[in-house]
């Protein structure tokens, strides 16, 4: 019979319990180190990065193709963050392979959608492939999360409550791979916490996001 000593079974039970308590963070913590914006092609990635304050050499009004996001900061209250410097990367397939350079322990990841993918009778073949691509990045890694932002909800004609239900319709099974790492959590949970809605011209949801940065890091 096979037995296993005392130190090997120890390491086989904490392996265990860091897998089940390696749950994806739903807003930056204290332990975030880098903040990666990724999407899929015209849902604001260029627009968001520069809204927070970085200096970008293509605007938004022009398709990013990948240029460098300066080290910069956000103040607010006579507290400043520095933002290290990383990258805005096009939302086509062929750049989803950046994702492991982008995508390192202590991450936080937002992901966004344009709403207007949500009055399309769209697959979402784009969209899930990405986030599956997101969560094999983030296996096992310590401090990575990530927030959905639906953006350009102000031009659509459905509710949140509604949205949300497509989203638990198209992705709920990308979703909840990426979200479960050994936990048992409802995808009604995920959407509640994990899903925001915003119109990049606002300065009020901006300073959301803004707000959300400062007070973890």
């Amino acid at each position: 019979m096979l037995l296993f000593n005392p130190f090997t079974l120890y390491m086989l039970i904490f392996r265990k319990i860091i897998d089940i308590l390696i749950v994806v963070i739903f807003k930056p913590n204290k332990e975030t180190k880098n903040i990666v914006i990724l999407g899929r092609k015209e849902s604001g990635k260029t627009e968001l990065w520069s809204r927070l304050g970085a200096k970008l050499k293509e605007s938004s009004k022009n398709r990013t193709s990948q240029q460098t996001v300066s080290e910069f900061t956000i103040s607010k209250d006579e507290k400043t963050i520095t933002i290290s410097e990383t990258k805005d990367i096009g939302g086509g397939d062929d750049w989803v392979s950046t994702y492991d350079e982008l995508i390192s322990k202590d991450t936080f990841i937002y992901y966004l959608i344009n709403g207007h993918e949500f009055e399309k009778k769209s697959s979402f073949k784009e969209i899930k492939s990405q986030i599956e691509k997101i969560s094999r990045c983030i296996n096992r890694k310590e401090n990575c999360g990530l927030k959905i932002l639906i953006t350009h909800f102000d031009e659509i004609n459905i509710t949140e409550q509604e949205l949300k239900q497509k989203i638990k319709q198209k992705l709920e099974n990308k979703i909840t791979n990426l979200i479960l790492k050994g936990v048992k959590q409802k995808i009604t949970q995920f959407l509640d916490n994990n899903v925001d809605f915003v119109n990049l011209l606002d300065e009020k949801d901006i300073n959301k996001i803004k707000d959300e940065i400062l007070e973890a890091l």
